[in-house]
């Protein structure tokens, strides 16, 4: 604003005691309100963007997009997203509650010496809220109902891949260590598997360690410490992002989970779900890719156990749902065109989807998530693309991979070994509806190869490991370890392929679904109804157990042509 217009008779903003007096409220969010409340005179509602704000208070517009939130949350302000049809934002109108004044159009300032006090603001702040606001660029250009030249003209898309769990045990470190150096040295383990991860426009994957520092003595389960080493290792087979809020990231205490924030962001890792401030909480986590926002929000079921430390319950996402609405409401907000939700939850070793996770799943996706990656369990889960009604009606599509298993790690557990590197491309459309597609995953095995001294651990590619035994050009394994690969090769694509969950309907009513996935497209699914929990139960376990000699079977009867 002009330096005379500021200073032009009657431009007020008004602070009740209410907001001014709370010790809930920073002092700018106080302000921040005063400034809404003067811009909302005259039409009841501001709609001045989070750029401009940002600009006058002299902060990050994400910033001000965590207050707005706040006054929000806390019942002052209402805010109301104007849609297109193709519910493409155009506008964005934040109203005050509880206004203890009458003010035009439904809302009235107080009055001062028997004249309203908006009388006298006409030229220096409607106008500015009318025109100059709404000139400025924002967090997403859609606010503006004159900003058609951002509006999208053609289909944009990014490719996404996604790993598992990251763990080390002494045995890794062990065999990562020089000890003429005392250094470590982890990037053999990902050679193999680098050309895979490098590439797309952005790749994540999951913490379950930490980097707590030396001199704190590394270690694993149950509470696990990385040389730091790891963390510049997983940066160069290209790791963009490592959500960190799981069961493991109070293993060393709160410095321990600032000291690991600290060390991902030497290596330029961004990181998401653990925080050393509140502030960095209340931050939306959104990323441009390829001219999309995309948003990423992650949470734990728990910490092991370990209290989250008092005064400091900002330093993890817990699911908390209430905590997950808010956070994808800011992204909405945000005009995020794509959000993604990293889960640390199901049971671990179990191969199937527990009945949490998908009551969670269903709550992500009718909250406006578009694709869910989970881990924890430490062994591969199903993933499937669902078409998700929404509750206005509409329907979408939805994706959720509910674990990729061990991404690294030395656990002896049945599957424990077995992982995925998970690809998709993700595409909006012009019309703003979101697709999911060219979804395929590279099967990978935590090889150990006790037949060496060091440098045991390698991750590799099963599909060419055995390609190239079986064509004869890998002289390096033997049979035994051929034999191995393949059926751990098997074991992945059944896991990953193999679908069935049942869903209760009442307490004697359970709907049970069984699918046969290949590539992404359902090729056999059947729908059956069972009158109890444990009838569901045997089901979906059979099917699960013994897919691979059900299918055939039914397919034969399918096929007979034999007349009685």
């Amino acid at each position: 604003m002009e330096e005379k217009q500021r200073n032009k008779v009657g431009y007020y903003s008004v602070i009740p005691s209410k907001i001014l007096y709370n010790k809930e409220l920073k002092a700018n969010e106080k302000l921040l309100y005063a400034m809404i409340t003067s811009l909302a005179y005259k039409e009841g509602y501001c709609f001045a963007t989070n750029n401009y704000f940002a600009e006058e208070l002299g902060v990050h517009p994400k910033t001000v997009s965590s207050w707005i939130s706040d006054l929000r949350d806390k019942n002052y302000i209402k805010v109301e997203m104007v849609r297109k049809e193709n519910k493409q934002i155009i506008q964005r109108k934040i109203y005050i509650n509880d206004v203890p004044y009458p003010l035009n159009n439904g809302y009235q300032y107080q009055s001062k010496n028997g004249q309203a006090i908006h009388q006298n603001m006409e030229d220096n702040n409607i106008r500015f809220n009318n025109k100059n606001n709404n000139s400025n660029t924002t967090i997403s250009e859609a606010e503006n109902t004159n900003q058609t030249k951002n509006v999208q003209t053609e289909d944009k898309s990014f490719t996404l891949t996604a790993l598992g769990d990251i763990l080390c045990h002494n045995t890794q470190y062990w065999d990562a260590h020089n000890t003429s150096t005392d250094e470590y040295d982890f990037s053999y383990v990902f050679e193999d598997i680098k050309k895979y991860t490098e590439n797309s426009d952005i790749t994540i994957a999951n913490l379950e360690t930490s980097f707590a520092g030396k001199e704190r003595g590394y270690s694993n389960y149950p509470t696990f410490n990385s040389p730091d080493s790891l963390a510049t290792a997983l940066k160069d087979i290209g790791i963009d992002i490592i959500t960190t809020a799981g069961n493991h990231c109070l293993d060393m205490g709160f410095s321990g989970l600032s000291k690991t924030i600290d060390v991902l962001g030497k290596n330029n890792i961004e990181h998401l779900g653990t925080y050393k401030t509140e502030e960095e909480q209340n931050k939306t986590f959104i990323k441009e890719i390829n001219g999309l926002k995309v948003a990423f929000i992650d949470y734990t079921y728990g910490t092991n156990g370990i209290p989250v430390p008092e005064g400091k319950k900002y330093c993890v996402n817990l699911i908390d749902k209430d905590l997950i609405k808010k956070h994808i409401k800011m992204a909405k907000d945000e005009n995020a065109d794509i959000i993604i939700a990293s889960m640390h939850w199901g049971t671990e070793y179990r191969t199937t989807a527990n009945e949490e996770q998908k009551e969670l799943s269903n709550f992500l996706f009718q909250n406006g998530v578009d694709i869910i990656i989970g881990n924890h369990p430490h062994v591969i889960e199903p993933f499937e693309t669902r078409e998700v009604t929404m509750p206005d009606g509409t329907t979408k599509q939805c994706f959720v991979a509910y674990a990729l298993g061990n991404f690294t790690a030395d656990q002896n557990a049945i599957n424990t070994r077995d992982s995925i590197i998970l690809n998709m491309k993700i595409t909006k459309k012009v019309d703003g509806t979101i697709c999911i597609d060219n979804i395929n995953y590279v099967p990978i095995y935590m090889y150990k190869n006790t037949s060496v001294s060091t440098h045991k651990f390698k991750l590799i590619d099963l599909n060419s490991e055995i390609e190239t035994y079986e064509n004869g050009t890998n002289k390096s394994i033997s049979n035994t370890t051929y034999n191995l690969f393949k059926k751990e090769l098997s074991t992945i694509e059944e896991e990953s392929s193999v679908i069935a969950e049942f869903t209760p309907k009442s307490e004697n009513d359970y709907t049970i679904k069984c699918k046969i996935v290949e590539n992404n497209e359902t090729i056999f699914e059947v729908k059956t109804f069972a009158g109890s929990r444990e009838r569901a139960k045997r089901i979906v376990d059979n099917w699960k157990q013994n897919a691979s000699e059900i299918y055939p079977k039914i397919l034969n009867l399918l096929l007979d042509d034999k007349k009685e």
